[in-house]
């Protein structure tokens, strides 16, 4: 609580878009069960477009979308999710550009933490090929389910398994944003809830999804992600 108490809130779009000037990646997660994490994508999708980001990338890309000239039910399997057409949809409009990078052409094998890795790395290098090596003056907006965005432990540093963001850090230089939507949020029951949002939305009363900002200018993140 000492942590909320010294911060303040900002509007979420808003501080994310502010802070997506100064980077070439952003990366914002979701809960796979949550549409609602879908809509907030959607938001946030509209005003990075007007910064200069062309390229959408996510994790539920079977193919890239609309090559039958209209969203399908081949395209993704959580995309049939009709939020998640939705932003879709929303964003072709927009005119992004669609990228697969799912590496589904990954052998199968035996033990389940090489398995992970294989996945971790192939999609960090197809995001590397498929964006940066087409457009080397890429801005990319990534969205991931749950724990593919975790910035560490790093790539090769030895603490622990490394996930696509920091493969993707690896291969590429670039420092990305990363945003997580999975922690504070509302569940249908209380008791399922991180301690610290019911405070920190009762406290605000905003009706706008908010971040906090700490006093040293950072963000405040909470639950298992906040060192991450």
């Amino acid at each position: 609580q000492h942590f909320l108490a010294a911060s303040r809130p900002e509007n979420a779009v808003e501080a994310i878009v502010r802070e997506a000037r100064t980077h070439r990646i952003v990366i914002l997660n979701e809960a796979h069960h949550v549409p609602l994490h879908r809509g907030f994508a959607m938001k946030l999708a509209r005003e990075l477009r007007k910064i200069g980001y062309t390229w959408l990338a996510c994790e539920t890309f079977e193919a890239a979308p609309f090559h039958k000239g209209y969203l399908s039910l081949s395209d993704g399997y959580y995309s049939r999710e009709p939020m998640f057409g939705h932003f879709l949809r929303d964003a072709a409009s927009d005119g992004w550009k669609m990228v697969q990078y799912e590496p589904l052409d990954d052998e199968e094998v035996s033990d389940p933490a090489r398995q992970i890795d294989m996945r971790e790395q192939g999609q960090a290098r197809n995001l590397a090929e498929r964006v940066f090596n087409r457009d080397p003056e890429a801005k990319l907006l990534i969205f991931v389910g749950y724990g593919h965005l975790t910035e560490r432990p790093r790539a090769g540093d030895g603490s622990g398994p490394a996930m696509m963001a920091a493969y993707f850090k690896a291969f590429t230089g670039l420092d990305p944003l990363t945003i997580d939507q999975t922690t504070m949020t509302a569940h249908t029951t209380v008791k399922a809830e991180h301690p610290m949002y019911g405070i920190a939305v009762g406290r605000e009363q905003s009706s706008a999804p908010f971040v906090l900002r700490a006093p040293g200018g950072g963000y405040e993140v909470f639950g298992g992600y906040r060192f991450a």
